[in-house]
């Protein structure tokens, strides 16, 4: 017995140790969600950090009465590090039939354990949520602040409109913005609970000057609110271009004639929107094989974005990948990430499997001989 609980408590101390040295966070201890619609949605994005200044993974789970109705995007194991915190989106799809009321569960956010045989998850984290269900109908939209950057000639205007839907279906709001004497009607959609700071982009070809944006927001034809933003148009070139590729995501393993997704992740922190194209190339021994490059996008300022691209390994061994993000007229510092690719390996059956009725039926034949032949002696 004395063993058991020396053995027991020198693996609790061992676990104890291997959690208390990685701290990850969530930027909120309870959730609440309101007037959910039964068989609707419902969603909130949870920023996850460690002071890990290695990867770890994760994987977040959810337990008690929603446990059902829980869906994470993304979906998968995700990994962070004190460098790269994560954004994860909580969805919330009650079924169709589930009576009113107000209904409980919590997140979990587990820590894995990819150094034993099998994947051991350790929740570090967790988040208490109640659903309240209705089945009555709310429309409410909220818009918080609009803001327009300054910009140069010949250049996007961007309109930045931080909204909130407040209600519980989909909500399709209304901008009807005027610059310069010219106007332009745009459509802002937003899911039931979705928050963002959504980003409208226009192209007006300003001369350097001072201007307004009259902005009247409206939702079903119904006034929300007005707004007028005042802006300035400089000369090409007064506003700096700076941009950051944060990291290259990459499956960490992968087969051959298997495609692999290449994630590239750019920031613009600079003041003017930019065009960014991530552009590399796949290298097995620091040779390069293959060059690829992703479609061309435009990043607000503040914004950051994907930029997707992939390529198709031919042979086995360790692929590394290796890019910079070209905007402007200038490109990010140089990052990598690796793939091991493997053959494929057919699925085999185990032998014990595979022969245990070939085998019972010949040990079969041959007790059915022996007893036959004892009986016709």
């Amino acid at each position: 017995m004395i063993k058991r609980i020396i053995i027991f408590s020198f693996v609790f101390l061992i676990l104890l140790n291997g959690v208390g040295a990685i701290a990850v966070n969530v930027d909120t201890e309870e959730i609440k969600f309101n007037n959910v619609l039964a068989g609707g949605y419902a969603e909130k994005v949870i920023r996850i950090t460690s002071d890990s200044d290695d990867f770890v993974l994760i994987t977040p789970s959810a337990m008690g009465k929603i446990k059902d109705w829980v869906r994470f995007e993304p979906s998968a194991e995700l990994s962070l590090s004190k460098a790269k915190p994560i954004s994860l989106k909580l969805v919330i799809r009650p079924p169709d039939n589930v009576a009113e009321g107000a209904y409980t569960g919590t997140v979990l956010i587990n820590l894995l354990n990819k150094q034993s045989e099998i994947d051991q998850g350790i929740a570090i984290s967790q988040i208490k949520i109640s659903v309240q269900i209705t089945n009555q109908e709310v429309k409410q939209v909220e818009i918080k602040d609009v803001s327009i950057k300054d910009t140069e000639e010949d250049h996007l205007v961007d309109i930045f409109v931080d909204i909130a839907n407040k209600g519980n279906v989909e909500a399709r709001v209304k901008a009807i913005i005027g610059i310069d004497g010219i106007h332009s009607v745009h459509e802002v959609p937003l899911l039931p609970f979705e928050e963002k700071l959504a980003v409208i982009s226009l192209s007006q070809n300003l001369t350097e000057g001072r201007y307004n944006g009259d902005i009247t927001f409206l939702l079903d034809d119904v006034f929300l609110r007005d707004f007028r933003v005042p802006f300035s148009v400089l000369e090409r070139y007064s506003l700096l271009r700076y941009g950051k590729l944060l990291f290259i995501e990459t499956e960490k393993e992968a087969e051959i004639n298997e495609r692999v997704n290449i994630n590239t992740h750019f920031e613009n922190i600079g003041e003017l929107g930019v065009h960014a194209k991530f552009k590399g190339s796949i290298h097995i021994s620091d040779t390069p094989i293959k060059y690829i490059e992703s479609e061309e996008v435009y990043v607000p300022v503040g914004k950051s974005v994907v930029l997707n691209s992939g390529f198709t390994p031919e042979t086995r061994g360790m692929h590394k990948v290796v890019g910079k993000v070209f905007y402007s007229i200038t490109a990010t510092d140089e990052k990598e990430s690796t793939v091991r690719v493997e053959e494929e390996v057919p699925e085999v059956v185990p032998l014990r499997a595979s022969l245990t009725g070939p085998l019972f039926l010949i040990l079969f034949l041959i007790i059915l001989n022996i007893v036959l032949r004892k009986r016709l002696k």
